[in-house]
Formats: C-alpha cells, sequence, structure tokens
C-alpha cells in the first residue's frame, strides 16, 4: 500500500508541478491570461517538486531492488524499470544544478519517464499491456490491419483520380499525403458530410464514393478488427492462466514434498492457512480445522490431491477468501441501527424538498436562500447521519476499518463527513461556493434512499462489481492518456496563446463563441 501511495503522488505530481517548458523561462509560464494553463499548473515550485519527485523515485528503486533480492530473480520490468528510476534519478539530480537536467536542454527526461516507471511498478498495467501486444501482433489481426490499410490507400487513389482539377481536389484531394489525412479524419466522422460537400453540390454520385469508404471501413472492417482483437486478447489471457495453473501444480508438489511428503497434519494445515490470511487469530484458525476434517474424512492427514484442491482455491485470484473475521452486531444494535436509518431517511426526505425549493428559488430569483427554518432542517439532517454513520460502525465494531465494509457504508460514511466538514467551513467562511458544495452534498443524499429499491440496488451492486472488473483497462487507459499529455506538454507547451495571430482565425477563437481558449 504504501507503494501503491508512493506510485500515485508521483504521478499526480505532474498536475501541480511547473510544466517543464517552463522551467528556461526567465518569468516561468508567462502571463497566465495569455498562456492559458489549469488552475492547478505551478502550485508546487520546481525546487519542491523535484525534490519530491527524487524521493519518490528512491522509494520506488528501493522497493525494485529489494524485491529483485528477495525473490533471487528478476523480471523483465524489474530489468526495464530499474534503469529508468536511475535514469530519472540522475536526470533530476542534474537538474537542481543546470535547471533542466541531462542534455539535449529541448527534452525534459524526468517528465517523460515517469510513464515508463508507471508501467514498471504497476501489475496490473504489466499483465494488460503483455496481453494486448500478442493480441495486435496476432496473424488474424495483423491480417485485417492490413486489409485496413489496403483499404485506405486504394480509396485516397481514387480519390485523386476522380476529383482532381476540382474544388473537392483542391480542397482535400491535392496530394496523396492530403487524401490519406482527410480520408482518416472522415473514419472519425470529424469531418463528414463537409468533407464530400464541394463535389456533392455538383453531383450526387459522388456520395457512393463516400459512403462506400465508410461502410468497408468503419462499419466492417473496423468492427471485425475489434471482434478479432478482442478474440486474440481472450486465447491470450486463457493461456496465460493455463500457464500460471500449471506453474502453481508445481509449485504446491514442491511445497508439499518439502512440508509434508507423508501427509499434512491439522497443526500444520493450520499453520499454512494462517499464513496464508496472514492472520493467526482464532478464528481463522478454527476455518482450518474445518477445512481440515471436511477434506480429510477418510484420513488423519491431508493427501497430496486434497492438499492440491484447496491450494488451488486459495491462490486463485478470482476466488475471494475472507481474511479476518467478518462483523457481528448485538441485538441491540441492530434494533437501534434499524430505527435510526428510518428516522434518518425521513430527515433526508425532508432535507431534499428543501434543497430542492432553494434551487428553484436560485433558478428564478438567482439567489441562494437559506432562512433559518432551512438552516435547522439542514443541520439536523447533518448531525443525525454523522450520528448514525458512527452507531453503524459501533455496532459492527469496525470504527478502525470501516473502508473494509462494503460500498454502503463508505458511501454513507463519505456524505456524512463530507457534509459536516461543509456545514462547518460554511459557518467560518459563508459564500457562493461553499453553498453550492454544501447543495450538491445534500442532493447525493438521495443514494441512501436509492438503495432502498431493489432494482436499483442490484443494478448499483452490478455496476461496482465491473468496474472493479475493469481496472487493468482503467490503468492501461490512464497510462496512455498521461503518456500523450507528458509528450504534448513538452512539445505544445507556450504554443497556444491567446495574441497568436495565426490561431486568431481557427476554432480555438471562434469555437461554440468563446473559443477552446474557455
Amino acid at each position: 500500500h504504501i507503494v501503491t501511495m508512493v506510485l500515485a503522488s508521483y504521478m499526480l505530481l505532474y498536475v501541480f508541478e511547473v510544466p517543464a517548458w517552463c522551467w528556461q523561462l526567465e518569468q516561468s509560464c508567462g502571463d497566465p491570461s495569455v498562456i492559458l494553463r489549469s488552475p492547478f499548473s505551478s502550485r508546487v515550485t520546481t525546487e519542491v517538486s523535484r525534490s519530491y519527485q527524487l524521493a519518490c523515485l528512491a522509494v520506488l528503486l528501493a522497493h525494485q531492488i529489494s524485491m529483485g533480492i528477495a525473490l533471487g530473480r528478476w523480471s523483465r520490468w524489474a530489468r526495464f524499470g530499474i534503469p529508468m528510476m536511475a535514469f530519472a534519478v540522475i536526470d533530476t539530480c542534474i537538474s537542481f544544478l543546470n535547471g533542466y537536467g541531462l542534455p539535449p536542454r529541448e527534452i525534459f527526461w524526468s517528465p517523460l519517464l515517469r510513464p515508463l516507471v508507471f508501467v514498471a511498478v504497476d501489475m496490473n498495467v504489466q499483465k494488460y499491456l503483455w496481453h494486448s501486444v500478442q493480441a495486435i501482433l496476432s496473424e488474424r489481426v495483423l491480417g485485417l490491419l492490413a486489409m485496413l490499410t489496403l483499404v485506405f490507400l486504394l480509396w485516397a487513389w481514387f480519390g485523386i483520380l476522380m476529383f482532381a482539377r476540382s474544388a473537392e481536389g483542391d480542397e482535400y484531394f491535392s496530394t496523396f499525403e492530403d487524401s490519406l489525412r482527410n480520408l482518416f479524419i472522415m473514419f472519425t466522422t470529424a469531418n463528414f458530410p463537409d468533407v464530400m460537400m464541394l463535389a456533392y453540390s455538383k453531383s450526387r454520385l459522388v456520395f457512393l464514393y463516400f459512403a462506400s469508404f465508410l461502410i468497408a471501413c468503419l462499419y466492417v472492417l473496423f468492427n471485425v478488427l475489434l471482434a478479432a482483437t478482442y478474440s486474440a486478447y481472450k486465447a491470450t489471457v486463457v493461456e496465460s492462466r493455463t500457464t500460471n495453473a500449471q506453474l502453481v501444480s508445481k509449485s504446491l508438489d514442491l511445497i508439499f514434498d518439502a512440508t509434508a511428503p507423508d501427509g499434512m497434519s491439522e497443526d500444520l494445515w493450520q499453520d499454512v492457512f494462517c499464513a496464508f490470511v496472514k492472520d493467526p487469530a482464532p478464528w481463522n484458525r478454527r476455518r482450518a480445522s474445518i477445512i481440515f476434517k471436511f477434506l480429510s474424512a477418510d484420513h488423519d492427514m491431508l493427501q497430496r490431491d486434497q492438499w492440491k484442491d484447496i491450494g488451488g482455491l486459495l491462490t486463485n485470484p478470482d476466488v475471494f477468501i475472507q481474511r479476518r473475521e467478518p462483523p457481528t452486531e448485538s441485538e441491540f444494535g441492530i434494533k437501534l441501527r434499524k430505527a435510526l436509518r428510518s428516522f434518518v431517511d425521513g430527515i433526508v426526505v425532508l432535507d431534499l424538498v428543501v434543497t430542492a425549493y432553494q434551487t428553484a428559488n436560485l433558478m428564478k430569483n438567482k439567489v441562494f436562500d437559506t432562512p433559518w427554518p432551512f438552516l435547522v432542517v439542514h443541520a439536523a439532517c447533518t448531525v443525525m447521519s454523522f450520528v448514525e454513520m458512527l452507531v453503524r460502525l459501533w455496532a459492527l465494531r469496525r470504527v478502525s476499518d470501516w473502508w473494509q465494509l462494503g460500498y454502503r457504508v463508505c458511501a454513507d460514511s463519505v456524505m456524512a463527513i463530507g457534509c459536516a466538514m461543509c456545514e462547518s467551513a460554511s459557518l467560518v467562511v459563508p459564500g457562493p461556493s461553499i453553498f453550492r458544495c454544501l447543495a450538491l452534498f445534500r442532493v447525493l443524499r438521495a443514494e441512501r434512499l436509492l438503495w432502498r429499491l431493489r432494482i436499483v440496488k442490484a443494478a448499483a451492486q452490478s455496476v461496482i462489481f465491473l468496474i472493479g472488473t475493469f481496472r487493468s483497462a482503467a490503468s492501461a487507459l490512464f497510462l496512455i492518456f498521461y503518456l500523450f499529455s507528458t509528450i504534448g506538454v513538452q512539445v505544445f507547451g507556450g504554443l497556444v496563446r491567446t495574441d497568436s495571430e495565426a490561431l486568431q482565425e481557427t476554432a480555438f477563437a471562434t469555437s461554440g463563441g468563446v473559443g477552446y481558449y474557455a
């Protein structure tokens, strides 16, 4: 968990530090009204960000080296990540001296290396990228990519021949490069139907050229390519899991031969089980004893086959193993919690009605009116929600680790704490911003009422479960966005300016009436 937190803060430093393209400027990033940037940018000075980056790299580098030494082997990702981290450490140290790091001055290495460090440390991204690359390089996917590329080349050629010496050709098909570029933009539908209107105004038949391209590339080949990529990815994952299962089987055989070649006793099995769940509590030992008696009904020892069956379950990442004794409630706690929950739900309904009235008044009179009766309702709802949260945690006897009690408890706890903090802040620093924040929290309280509907509850639980299964894909998407944004900052940083004459007639200045500068 410490390494995960360090890695997260190391990556998020990018949001708050001074952008790399500003390091060599005398006035940092220039006038913020001319060179627009994120409101979070440059909140941390260069010296502080470099020092913190150096500390994070030291922790991550030490973790990778210690893992390699402890395991007695160096994985491909460790062999890739350790040189990247060492290079980033050297670059950061030199940047303290010359302001930019290792040469050349036009490239700032340490920010560019962060996505690579992320890949080297995050195992979910490693597995996802490895399986994805294998899927993309499969014969079927490469064949479809080649076919899609061939269609692009042929239609670009057709376009040059069809529209030569015409307004359409001069605008979109003047060269082979322009043809490919405009066809690719049409493939994304970003310039369609604008790209064909000059020719379409002269002859309706040219629609067949553009429609056939879209049907062949976007609707047929692209969807077949996605399906083939998914099938290849699935086959890669299945093959990887089969290989891992074989390795696990061999490992379990080695463990059995080393610890109990004649059979595993109940005491030894209890020790093994408690070591696996990392908690030698009496509850886990009792569970281990029940499992032992169930599996060894005909023997006094766990035999090899039985050991491999239970060991395969314990090492299966898709099987959830409860590691701690589940919380229990007293009879008084159950009754008190149910009564208090119904009472708080009633107050929440009243609070939502008041908030809806305030919202309507805000839309009509542009004023967020809060007379004292409304304040009483809001305060009562906040106090009772907070009290209910404390009573629930006390009844479950899990005050110190409430985040492990599931989404329902966590969501209510976050709402109660957030409302309590905003209500307190509104008394000290009243203002429109804090009142809007309070209103948002009050509206979000409706979540606890929706959980009383079985259909909504089942749908929400399914969505939460699916989100957990997409963690690897989400991490990979984060990596891709982070990589391109990091490169984009160094390539285009400082070039998009409100005083640039070249951008005055473009969408940066005209789109939406205010331009992309907004």
